[in-house]
């Protein structure tokens, strides 16, 4: 054997964790330079003299680590393996101390020539003998049924490997019989009992692919047991064996198989003193192979099926390996590690959970990536927990498939926290303003050399105290009791809520890699003071709130006639005080105004009405609702108003609905014009009928619907229908107006006037009412929904065949010289009461037509005539004449002469001047 020493390096990476969150801390851990060999397998031991020993496999290597607190030392077994290496280190397993017996196991060991990997161990504590279990040789390939029958050629003892105690080891061997596997008991160096596999176990179950050691009850009877897993067992479903320590070549006590394929259920096995674990790291969940973990809890009788704990990341392989920590917080929690050496891409995560009611949670968890990133694998490999460090807390190694790091996660010291609080008065008050509380706290564990703590203690309140100091550091040992007064001034609202003063006190230690951490509960605790409210012995308020709502001056809203309603809601208590009262306002439309007390969410007012409504008081809220855009089609307004507030009885608490009637009020007016207004007679002729609905509002007008009746054809004298008329209707062509109908169509009342005072005898209707000649169409258009002061146009464009019109009626017109084309539209709602009728003239005889124009111009004429005659004789009158303006220029003149006599010839001189200038102007 030979050996290497290597110098081992210490490193804190505290900058990479928060140190106070965690148990195990990255930043307080051990890690060692690995100098490019990959350590997979790891195993502690107690050592007196250096603290501890921690014993690292490389098995792609053939070499083991021995390390300590301040150096690690390489060796090499002086052994040559027929074919490459042998795996040394694939498992290693003794004692919790160094002087204990302890095997490391090289599965892979081929013996001669032949390539029988019968595996070996060797026993560091008797100086590495080498010790085999499967060399017998004939026991290595036997023919059975003309056939090849593999018993220990392939057996790989050692693949796994587990201390019972002294100098009791069990080995896996899972080649043996054509690889169904098998289990070994060794005693003193050789193996004491090697238990054949049942004929049921199928070939390639690899019994003994994983081993463990623990004692379980079955049938009320406490047996020390061996398990172990064959993860290819029951046609891939994987198995677990357990067997009777004491007759292990005895019938199993139990088996348990897994439930999904390939899941190498039986892959990892921890047993605890009242749990079983089983692993199956290929286990799919959502995607594939996230791993799972079976526990079984044992109770009088048997292992019974608990919970089963899965990972959460593709491909991470939870439950690779499994390790017993052991107890965390010094007391009872017994903390157990799982990795998941795939997850996080490949870096590796280890978890780390506790027992709780319901099963195992989850308090930590460690990436390999946190302690360096050139690292995969994390976690290939659990240690046993083991106290490394004299601080009285469990410490754990981790193995990685690669990584330049060996790592051994340390264990903080765990204290338990408990305080309590002394308040000075047992309620608060009206006259309350300052109050003294008291507060007390002690941390309890494991005491060490330096038990001095210092706590940060800060104390918050819920907003109705003002605290002195809140905020102080007090220190304290492990163990001893500490304790802080704190002064607290009431606020003016503090007595607003009948609620009590609620008060949290809260203490943080000082963070650094060796400072302790607390477990399993934050240290916080709250406290209550409750306030004398007046309502009783038991301090309960009983309101009695009632509710007034009304609209204010409307009885009935007609939609547009308005922009917003106003409502008043009044509040009123006629009990013992209402504490935090509110009120909840729901309507079905914008909400124009409301007070600064309320706060608006959809259509939801929330209103804060007062904290303390004393016994008759009142309060009264203003909400103005706006209505511009009501829907038209509703036919009421709903208000529901609601109010609360923290007290007792039905009396905390009020509603009431209001409602305020809709309804809709329109002014139609139906208007009409042809365009042209009157056609000369031709053979055919087109002309246009545009209709003009306009609603005056106040209200829109919704769906109402109008008929129109054209003239379509004409009968004649035998009863026949001839179609004279060719109607093409536009009622696709509604064009709707923002103005009053009167600045887009002209107003025809003179027309229509003139037409009435045309004698009968030289004009002829052809329209809808003269039905025994005419034939008309209906049409019923509706205009939707059309809003106030808002206008929609329809056309009728028609043409007319003259010459057949003239000869199907024949003698009714022949004499008649205006021919009048009518149609109609009126609202088919008789309530709203509107008709329209539209004329087209059509000239047929000029003559008639050209002396009612004659006399028409005639009484022109002679208005002018006798208006000139009028205007002459006012003249000859000297009505026009302006002689007061005359006799005031004639006296202006006097005057001005007079003056000039006094003056001299200047004045002639000036006055010709301004005589000049005033005649222009007179003459101007």
């Amino acid at each position: 054997m030979s050996h290497e020493r290597v110098e081992f390096v210490l490193i804190f990476l505290g900058f990479m964790f928060q140190t106070n969150c965690y148990i195990f801390d990255v930043g307080y851990s051990y890690l060692h330079p690995t100098n490019g060999t990959q350590y997979t397998t790891v195993f502690l031991q107690q050592q007196s003299n250096t603290g501890f020993r921690l014993l690292a496999g490389a098995p792609r290597s053939d070499k083991v680590a021995l390390c300590n607190t301040k150096l690690c030392r390489e060796f090499h077994l002086n052994v040559k393996n027929v074919a490459g290496y042998e795996m040394l280190g694939a498992s290693i397993s003794g004692g919790d101390n160094a002087d204990d017996p302890t095997y490391i196991c090289a599965p892979r060991y081929i013996v001669s020539q032949q390539y029988r990997v019968n595996g070996r161990c060797f026993a560091m504590h008797s100086n590495f003998k080498p010790i085999t279990s499967l060399d017998n040789v004939y026991n290595q390939v036997q023919i059975f049924n003309s056939s090849y029958e593999f018993l220990y050629a392939h057996g790989q003892a050692g693949f796994s490997v587990k201390h019972v105690k002294n100098n009791e080891f069990l080995l896996g061997a899972p080649g043996v019989l054509s690889w169904k596997g098998t289990i070994i008991k060794h005693t003193s160096f050789e193996a004491k009992d090697i238990v054949l596999p049942e004929k049921k176990i199928n070939r390639n179950s690899y019994l003994g692919y994983s081993i463990e050691f623990g004692s379980f009850y079955f049938s009320g009877t406490q047996r020390y047991c061996v398990i172990a897993g064959a993860p290819r067992g029951d046609n891939l479903l994987g198995q677990v064996y357990i067997f009777d320590y004491a007759n292990v070549r005895d019938i199993p006590l139990r088996i348990i198989k897994g439930d999904q394929i390939s899941s190498y259920y039986g892959s990892s096995l921890l047993a605890t003193k009242n749990h079983l674990f089983v692993g199956a790291p290929m286990y799919n969940v959502k995607t594939y192979e996230e791993g799972c973990v079976f526990v079984y809890r044992n109770y009088a009788d048997d292992l019974v099926f608990w919970e089963k704990i899965c990972g959460h990341h593709r491909g991470g392989r939870f439950g690779t390996a499994m390790s017993n920590i052991g107890v965390l917080d010094g007391i009872s929690n017994i903390g157990i590690a799982i990795s998941a050496p795939y997850a996080d891409n490949g870096g590796g995560i280890i978890y780390i959970y506790v027992q709780n009611d319901n099963g195992f949670k989850e308090i930590q968890q460690i990436a390999g990536k946190s302690v360096t990133h050139n690292i995969a694998g994390f976690g290939i490999d659990l240690s046993n927990g083991l106290d490394i460090d004299q601080n009285a807390y469990n410490d754990f190694a981790v193995g990685s498939l690669v990584s330049d790091v060996l790592v051994v996660l340390r264990s903080r010291k765990v204290l338990h926290f408990n305080a309590y609080v002394n308040s000075y008065v047992d309620k608060i008050r009206t006259n309350s303003k300052n109050l003294t509380i008291g507060y007390c706290y002690v941390y309890t564990g494991r005491k060490g050399a330096n038990d001095t703590l210092t706590a940060t203690v800060q104390v918050e309140s819920d907003g109705r105290v003002v605290i002195t100091n809140s905020k102080t550091s007090l220190q304290s040992k492990i163990g001893d009791t500490s304790c802080q007064n704190f002064l607290l001034t009431l606020k003016p609202h503090a007595f607003d809520s009948p609620s009590p003063l609620k008060l949290k006190f809260t203490n943080k230690l000082a963070e650094c890699p060796e400072c302790p951490v607390v477990y399993p509960k934050k240290p916080a605790i709250t406290h209550e003071i409750p306030f004398v409210t007046g309502c009783g012995d038991e301090n309960v308020c009983v309101p009695d709130l009632r509710l007034q709502a009304t609209f204010q001056n409307i009885t009935e809203l007609v939609i547009g006639s308005r922009d917003s309603v106003s409502l008043t809601v009044l509040v009123s208590n006629l009990g013992e005080t209402a504490f935090v009262c509110k009120m909840n306002v729901t309507v079905p439309t914008e909400i124009r105004q409301f007070p600064p007390a309320c706060s608006k969410v959809e259509n939801i007012l929330h209103c804060d009405i007062s904290n303390r409504l004393l016994l008759n008081q009142k309060k009264q809220l203003e909400f103005q609702l706006d209505v511009k855009r009501l829907n038209p089609r509703l036919k009421e307004i709903k208000i529901d108003v609601s109010v609360s507030s923290a007290g007792s009885g039905n009396g905390s608490t009020a509603q009431l609905s209001l409602t305020l009637p809709v309804s809709l009020k329109s002014q139609l007016s139906l208007i009409g014009f042809s365009n042209p207004e009157y056609v000369e007679n031709r053979e055919s002729m087109n002309f246009t009928h545009e209709y003009v609905v306009f609603n005056g509002g106040p209200s829109p007008l919704l769906n109402e619907r109008i008929e129109f009746k054209i003239p379509a054809n004409v009968v004649n004298k035998d009863g026949g229908i001839v179609d004279a008329f060719v109607i093409s209707p536009l009622a696709d062509e509604c064009i709707p107006f923002n103005e009053p109908p009167a600045r887009n169509v002209r107003d025809l009342s003179y027309l229509q006037q003139m037409l009435k005072d045309v004698p009968q005898h030289i004009k002829f209707n052809i329209g809808c009412q003269n039905d025994s000649l005419i034939g008309c169409k209906v049409y019923h258009c509706s205009i939707g929904e059309l809003n106030a002061n808002s206008s929609m146009k329809f056309k009728f464009r028609m043409e007319i065949m003259t010459s057949l019109l003239f000869i199907t009626l024949g003698k009714h017109i022949e004499e008649k010289s205006l021919i009048l084309i009518e149609s109609t539209a009126k609202t088919i709602d008789e309530s709203l009461g509107n008709e329209v009728m539209i004329r087209t003239v059509m000239f047929r005889k000029i003559v008639e037509v050209i002396n009612l124009w004659m006399w028409i111009g005639i009484a022109v004429v002679g208005s002018i005539i006798i208006l000139s005659i009028i205007i002459f004789i006012l003249y000859k009158l000297k009505f026009f004449a302006r002689p007061m303006r005359e006799r005031m220029l004639s006296e202006e003149e006097h005057k001005q002469e007079r003056e000039c006599m006094l003056v001299g010839d200047d004045c002639y001189a000036e006055e010709g001047a301004n005589g000049e200038e005033l005649f222009n102007d007179i003459k101007f």
